[in-house]
């Protein structure tokens, strides 16, 4: 496929310069590329967005009028452009409330944790458990080592 076709295809179309055959093989490149390299992912992407290659793809027949020219196509992007802009807009108000929010004081219960059914939040006693667990757990697996290394005799001296 020749992507610097593609390339420069999206180029007029964003500039409102290209015809509706220009436009037709752009979609149809998009449509039927096997391995669409990201950027052009992005730009399949919004044309779905704007319906253009949705409505190609359930064979949906536009008809456009005579008087469509590229002052309407301009209008058209600038209103995606402004979708975009208030969506980032939203999401940057978002991102601040979550960094703005107070964080946990020191009095709140850093560490939680349930030993027996109880509710612990001291460091000092949660560390303590599972250093006990751990313990257990190393003990429990020299023990299953050495008994591989006897078994393992065993069967050698046989």
């Amino acid at each position: 496929m020749d992507w610097n076709r593609v390339q420069a295809l999206y180029e007029s179309y964003l500039e409102g310069e290209t015809t509706r055959a220009e436009e037709q093989e752009l979609y149809t490149l998009l449509l039927e590329a096997d391995n669409l390299p990201k950027e052009y992912q992005a730009v399949k992407a919004m044309l779905e967005a704007i319906g253009v290659i949705a409505q190609e793809k359930c064979d949906i027949k536009i008809e456009y009028p005579q008087h469509d020219n590229k002052l309407t196509r301009r209008i058209s992007l600038r209103r995606i452009a402004g979708v975009a802009a208030v969506v980032a807009l939203m999401i940057g108000i978002g991102v601040t409330a979550l960094l703005t929010t107070p964080q946990p004081t020191m009095k709140e219960p850093m560490i939680v944790c349930h030993i027996n059914g109880t509710m612990v939040s001291d460091q000092f006693v949660a560390q303590a458990e599972m250093e006990r667990i751990l313990g257990s757990v190393s003990k429990n697996i020299t023990s299953a080592k050495q008994r591989i290394d006897d078994i393992t005799n065993q069967t050698l001296n046989i």
